[in-house]
């Protein structure tokens, strides 16, 4: 994750992550790029648009993560789009073949959650 910086510095101090969150972040944070969810993912094709449950996985990551809130709306808005996490068939392929043992529905489960919340804000605004 990155944070968009306005004229060459980041806005001081940043938050702080605690040990308490730090060690639940931990799980997420395991995660190597290696492809495997994706493989094992049915919904996850060559022409298809979804993101994947990898994807997935670090908006949770980065949305939770003190710095990474700060771009938490604009991360979900993305995953809410067409190809996001509305399109997760939830089959936990993804979670038996993991070799991190990152908890990739876990993961999903949480942004999906919030991307409920934020429709919910849009009508009672």
């Amino acid at each position: 994750a990155w944070l968009p910086v306005e004229g060459g510095r980041a806005q001081l101090p940043l938050p702080r992550q605690s040990p308490e969150e730090q060690q639940a972040l931990d799980a997420m944070g395991r995660c190597m790029s290696c492809g495997a969810c994706l493989e094992a993912c049915p919904k996850f094709t060559q022409y298809g648009n979804f993101v994947g449950p990898a994807a997935l996985n670090q908006v949770e990551l980065y949305n939770r993560h003190p710095v990474g809130r700060l771009g938490a709306r604009e991360r979900l808005e993305s995953v809410m789009a067409p190809g996001g996490v509305a399109d997760c068939g939830k089959a936990q392929n993804c979670v038996r073949v993991c070799p991190a043992g990152v908890p990739l529905l876990d993961s999903i489960q949480a942004v999906s959650r919030e991307a409920t919340r934020h429709i919910f804000d849009w009508f009672t605004k």
